[in-house]
C-alpha cells in the first residue's frame, strides 16, 4: 500500500495517540459510579447562581461550564481534599468556597490577571465567602509559599498561559493529589496535557462523557500516583 506523505502523518499521528492511551490511561475512579445519581441535586445548589454569574461578570464561553462547575464540587465531596488549589480565578473560586465553607478546607484561587482575580474577590465577598488566598500567578511562582494541593484544577489564563503552567504543577500537587485540566477539547492544551503525563508517567481518565457541554468543552483528569 503506497501512502502519500499527509496520509503517513495521520496515520503516525494515530498510532501514538492509541499507543499513549494503552500505557497511560486509568480506570474511573469508582466515585463516578455516582454522578449521574447526584449530578441534579448539586446542579440545584449552583444553577442559579451561574446564570447570574454568565450574565452579569463572564460570559459562558469564557467562564468554567456549568457541567464542570457541578463536577468540581461532586468531586470535592467524594474525595475531600484538605488543600485545593485553584488555578484560574471566577465561578470555579465560588463552587471551591462553598465547599470550603461546609469542610473547613484550605483553597487558594490564582489567576494571572489582577482584572480578574479582583472580580472574584468582589463576587466571593457578595456572598460572604472567604476572600483569603487569593494570588498572582506570577506573584505565587515567585513566593516562597508552599502549597501541597489533594486537589487541583488547572483552568489558567488563556490557551498560551495554560500550556506554559503545565510544568509547575507537580510543584504544587500532593502525593495522590487529584488534578482536573480544562479544555482539553483544544489541540495545544491537550497536546500539552499529554507531554506532562508522559514526562511523568502518570494516569488520566477523559471526561469528555461526564461533562462535555454545549460549546464540547471537556476536561482530563489525572492522578499524580
Amino acid at each position: 500500500m503506497n501512502l502519500n506523505p499527509a496520509s503517513f502523518s495521520r496515520l503516525l499521528a494515530r498510532a501514538k495517540t492509541a499507543r499513549f492511551s494503552r500505557r497511560h490511561t486509568a480506570a474511573a475512579p469508582s466515585y463516578l459510579a455516582d454522578w449521574l445519581k447526584e449530578r441534579e441535586s448539586i446542579q440545584a445548589i449552583f444553577e442559579e447562581e451561574y446564570r447570574v454569574y454568565v450574565e452579569n461578570i463572564s460570559s459562558p464561553v469564557a467562564a468554567v461550564s456549568l457541567e464542570l462547575a457541578v463536577f468540581l464540587y461532586f468531586v470535592c465531596v467524594k474525595t475531600q481534599p484538605k488543600v485545593v488549589l485553584d488555578l484560574g480565578s471566577g465561578f470555579s473560586s465560588y463552587v471551591l468556597r462553598r465547599y470550603q465553607q461546609a469542610e473547613a478546607a484550605e483553597v487558594y484561587s490564582v489567576d494571572d490577571d489582577k482584572l480578574w482575580l479582583d472580580r472574584t474577590q468582589d463576587f466571593l465577598s457578595s456572598h460572604q465567602l472567604s476572600t483569603s488566598n487569593l494570588f498572582l500567578w506570577d506573584d505565587l511562582l515567585r513566593s516562597d509559599i508552599k502549597i501541597t494541593a489533594d486537589l487541583i484544577l488547572h483552568d489558567l489564563g488563556n490557551s498560551g498561559k495554560r500550556v506554559e503552567a503545565f510544568e509547575h504543577l507537580t510543584r504544587f500537587a500532593a502525593p495522590n493529589a487529584t488534578l482536573i485540566l480544562d479544555d482539553v477539547h483544544k489541540r495545544n492544551i491537550r497536546e500539552a496535557a499529554t507531554r506532562w503525563i508522559r514526562e511523568h508517567d502518570f494516569r488520566y481518565v477523559d471526561l469528555a462523557s461526564y461533562t462535555r457541554d454545549a460549546y464540547g468543552r471537556f476536561q482530563w483528569l489525572v492522578k499524580t500516583d
